[in-house]
């Protein structure tokens, strides 16, 4: 489990810097434009549309998602590169297109890797994600610290430090941890048959719907807090507060939310991340802020450890990999693309109080279709 739990902090340290500070690097130092930000964003997403389905395909062939997680994380140490070279737009859109077809495999891999782990020598996956968590605040202040020490300009080349660092631990996994083999069938055939099962379409739907509406929320927060007049410094702590509150939620969740059905776990998350969307669009105080960003344990943690322990429970281990894939191609992918984009151009245009508006009352719409349709 210490692989498990060791890459997921890793993985979140990567994400907790680049959520924190890429978007402002890009505005404030490259010189893109809020519309251009959101386009970037988007193609990333979109690369989360078709990849993590892909890798999850190959996991469940081969029987061994370690093999798959090292060949990830190398190609996304090599791949990310040229962010470090240049502040072209036309040149890192499709950096961005190449390195996204890898790097939105790891958390697929990751998850499987870590579920492979549990059923063999037993243990919570809540427990060995909280440690994802843990890395997304470092990661946040670690960028803060190489920012204030060396300015923007630095941001890449701190982004790819942590990717190599993420490729070394993983080129030292031990062992093979293998996965029941896999039903003799293409790619396309596999998801068809998935697809056929009434439940998982209604679990998929709902998934897409709330990420639709999430994703302004990551890649705009930071400019949003700018524009606020928060200092850069003081960005990571707001990121810091929530995913606190995520650490506590997750390392109890099946103390605390055993007893709840998925529907009406799920439609909860998704009630609280609306009213989330909705407080950051009209409170302008930074200490109440912090407090609204406390929400981010349910609006976002325990929502995504109900959907993956959802997926395995309720899917076939030889399938899994698949299925958690087709949750990251629809909801972060197709949801989170489209997401991006949007809120680009209506932070643009309309600014970021309009913005997490539209995100709140998409949402809430979301969490009372999940408590009518979830199985």
């Amino acid at each position: 489990m210490w692989a498990a739990s060791g890459l997921f902090f890793l993985l979140f340290v990567y994400v907790g810097g680049h959520g924190n500070y890429f978007g402002i690097w890009l505005r404030d130092h490259a010189g893109w434009s809020e519309a251009a930000v959101g386009w970037q964003g988007g193609i990333h997403y979109a690369c989360l549309i078709a990849f993590p389905l892909l890798w999850g395909y190959l996991i469940d062939r081969s029987g061994d998602p370690g093999r798959v997680v090292r060949f990830i994380a190398i190609a996304s140490a090599v791949t990310f590169l040229p962010f470090a070279m240049t502040t072209a737009v036309v040149p890192l859109v499709g950096v961005t297109l190449v390195f996204g077809a890898f790097r939105v495999g790891m958390v697929t891999s990751t998850d499987a890797l870590t579920l492979a782990v549990v059923a063999r020598d037993g243990g919570d996956y809540g427990r060995a994600r909280i440690w994802g968590s843990a890395g997304f605040i470092a990661g946040g202040f670690i960028l803060a610290g190489v920012v204030s020490a060396m300015g923007r300009s630095a941001v890449p080349g701190a982004l790819l430090v942590i990717l190599v660092l993420t490729a070394a631990l993983a080129a030292t996994l031990p062992g093979r941890f293998t996965t029941p083999p896999q039903r003799s069938e293409s790619l396309t055939a596999g998801v068809r048959r998935l697809l056929r099962r009434s439940q998982l379409r209604h679990f998929l739907s709902i998934s897409f719907g709330a990420r639709l509406f999430a994703q302004g929320l990551y890649i705009f927060l930071p400019l949003h807090l700018k524009d606020l007049g928060v200092a850069e410094a003081e960005v990571p702590a707001y990121w810091a507060v929530g995913v606190f509150s995520e650490i506590l939620l997750m390392g109890n969740a099946q103390r605390l939310f055993g007893r709840f059905t998925t529907r009406r776990l799920i439609s909860l998350c998704l009630a609280l991340a609306g009213l989330q969307y909705g407080l950051i669009g009209v409170v302008t105080t930074s200490g109440w802020l912090y407090l609204v960003m406390l929400l981010h344990g349910m609006s976002f943690g325990i929502w995504y450890y109900a959907c993956v322990t959802w997926l395995g429970s309720n899917v076939e281990p030889s399938d899994r990999a698949r299925a958690q894939g087709l949750f990251q191609s629809l909801s972060f992918g197709i949801g989170g693309t489209l997401s991006a984009v949007g809120c680009g151009y209506l932070y643009d245009h309309m600014g970021g109080p309009m913005m997490f508006g539209v995100a709140a009352a998409g949402t809430l719409v979301v969490a009372i279709a999940a408590a009518r349709a979830l199985p």
